[in-house]
C-alpha cells in the first residue's frame, strides 16, 4: 500500500529511503512536445566556437520545451542559420514557426558575447533584442537567461529557468548515505548542501530567500532545521517530543507550518521563527499533516482522514476552528501544493491502485489528472506556476519528473545512478 502520511511513517521507521545515490539527472521527454507555441531557436552563428554556440541554443530550446508552452523546431528542420534579422529569410520560416531566435556568439577577451534577436516571422517585428556576456562556465546560466527573456516576451509572465530545485538523495553503504541536494531546475549543477548518516526529508524553500527548511534524524530523533543553501549556515528550530515534520515556510518567510505530535496526535502548528512562538492550528482525533500555505498567508491546506479517507482541507490560520473540505473526487486525495497565484492546488489523487498528480481549480472545483503513473508523490509548483515537479518511479527507481500545470508536457528526470525524492522548487532569485 502506498505510504499516505510521510512524516508519520518516517517517524515510525527510517527505512523508507532506499536505492543508490543520485548523480546527474538525465531529462527524458515522455509526452507533449508538439503542442505549444511554434518557435525556432537557430544554432547561433559563431566563427570561433561553433560547438559552444550549438550547445547554448540547445539549452534554450530545451528550456522552452520543458515549460510546456512552446514547441521548438528541431535543429534538423531549420532552413537556414542567420546572425540577425537582416539575414533572415521569412519565406523559409513562415510555414514552420511563428517566431525565430537568431544571433551570433563572439569572443570578448576571456569571455563570450551573445547578441541575439527574437523575430516574429509574419510581420518581421523584433520582439527581443539582447546582448549577454558570460564566461564559458556560465553557459547554462546565459542560456537560461535567454530562455527567460523569450518566455516573457511571448507568454507575458516571468520565466522560471534560473530557479533551483532541492531534493533528497540516498546512497546506502557510504559513510553519509543521506544527502540534501540543490540543482538547477532541470537537474544540472548539483550541489550537496548536507550529508548525514541518518534520514533527511521534506525540504521546503523560503519563498523570499535562499533558505531551506527540512527534517533531519541525525540525532536519532526528528528535528527541523533551516539552512541557507549558499552559506551552508543552519539553525535548529524545532525538536519536540514525538514527530517533528513537514516544515513549510509562509509566503513572507517569517513562519513555518509544521506537523508535531508533542501533544499526542499529529497536528498542524505554526512557528514564528523570530519569536519562537508556537501556535496550534488543527485539533482532531485523526492525523492532520502535509501543510501548504496559500499565497495570502491566511490559509493552510492540509491532508486529513477526518472524513474517513485522506482528503484535502483548508484551515483559516487566524480562526483555526474554521475548517473546510476542499477535495471530494476519487478514493483519496493528499499531499497538497498551492499554486503561486492561489487559484488551484496540485495534489496526489488515488485512482484504483494508482497515485497520480492532479490539479484542481479552487473556484470551480474542476479537477484534472495530469499524470498516468502508479506511484507519484510530493508535487510542487514552479514559482510562476507553469510546471509541477514531483517524485515518481522511473524504471523501478525513485526519481523526479516534470509536468506542465495544464498536463500538456511531461518529462522524467531519472538519476543516472540512484534514488531521489522529496522535490521542492525555489523562489525566483533576483
Amino acid at each position: 500500500m502506498k505510504k499516505i502520511f510521510a512524516t508519520v511513517m518516517l517517524f515510525i521507521t527510517a527505512l523508507c529511503f532506499s536505492g543508490r545515490a543520485s548523480a546527474t539527472l538525465e531529462l527524458e521527454i515522455t509526452g507533449g512536445q508538439d503542442i505549444g507555441y511554434p518557435i525556432a531557436v537557430s544554432d547561433f552563428a559563431a566563427a570561433a566556437n561553433p560547438q559552444l554556440a550549438k550547445d547554448l541554443a540547445a539549452v534554450v530550446r530545451n528550456d522552452l520545451m520543458f515549460s510546456g508552452k512552446f514547441s521548438p523546431l528541431a535543429p534538423g528542420r531549420m532552413p537556414q542559420q542567420a546572425a540577425d534579422k537582416s539575414q533572415l529569410k521569412a519565406e523559409l520560416w513562415r510555414d514552420l514557426v511563428n517566431s525565430v531566435a537568431v544571433g551570433k556568439l563572439e569572443e570578448a577577451g576571456d569571455k563570450y558575447r551573445l547578441t541575439y534577436q527574437l523575430v516574429e516571422v509574419a510581420g518581421g517585428e523584433v520582439l527581443v533584442s539582447k546582448a549577454i556576456t558570460f564566461s564559458r562556465n556560465q553557459l547554462r546560466t546565459a542560456a537560461h537567461t535567454v530562455s527567460n527573456q523569450i518566455y516573457e516576451a511571448i507568454i507575458h509572465e516571468r520565466g522560471a529557468f534560473l530557479t533551483k530545485i532541492s531534493y533528497v538523495s540516498v546512497k546506502h553503504g557510504q559513510q553519509y548515505p543521506y544527502q540534501l541536494v540543490v540543482a538547477d531546475y532541470d537537474g544540472y549543477n548539483e550541489q550537496v548542501i548536507l550529508r548525514s548518516r541518518e534520514p533527511v526529508m521534506s525540504p521546503s524553500w523560503d519563498p523570499k530567500d535562499s533558505r531551506i527548511a527540512y527534517v533531519s534524524f541525525e540525532s536519532k530523533h526528528p528535528a527541523i532545521y533551516i539552512q541557507n543553501y549558499r552559506t551552508k549556515q543552519r539553525i535548529k528550530v524545532a525538536q519536540f517530543n514525538g514527530i517533528n515534520g513537514n516544515p513549510v515556510f509562509s509566503p513572507d518567510g517569517t513562519r513555518l507550518a509544521m506537523v508535531l505530535s508533542k501533544d499526542g496526535n499529529p497536528e498542524i502548528y505554526v512557528l514564528d521563527i523570530a519569536s519562537k512562538t508556537l501556535k496550534r492550528i488543527t485539533n482532531n482525533r485523526v492525523i492532520d499533516t502535509e501543510p501548504s500555505w496559500d499565497p495570502s498567508g491566511n490559509f493552510i491546506y492540509f491532508s486529513s482522514e477526518r472524513g474517513g479517507r485522506p482528503q484535502i482541507y483548508r484551515v483559516d490560520v487566524n480562526n483555526p476552528s474554521s475548517v473546510a473540505r476542499v477535495t471530494w473526487d476519487n478514493i483519496s486525495n493528499l499531499d497538497p501544493a498551492v499554486a503561486p497565484d492561489g487559484r488551484s492546488i496540485a495534489f496526489i489523487t488515488r485512482i484504483d491502485n494508482s497515485y497520480r498528480v492532479a490539479r484542481q481549480e479552487l473556484d470551480t472545483k474542476y479537477m484534472m489528472v495530469l499524470t498516468n503513473n502508479k506511484f507519484d508523490e510530493s508535487p510542487c509548483f514552479a514559482p510562476n506556476g507553469s510546471m509541477i515537479i514531483y517524485a515518481t518511479m522511473v524504471r523501478g527507481k525513485k526519481s523526479l519528473a516534470l509536468v506542465s500545470s495544464d498536463g500538456r508536457f511531461q518529462a522524467n528526470l531519472p538519476s543516472t545512478s540512484g534514488a531521489i525524492s522529496a522535490p521542492s522548487w525555489s523562489p525566483f532569485f533576483n
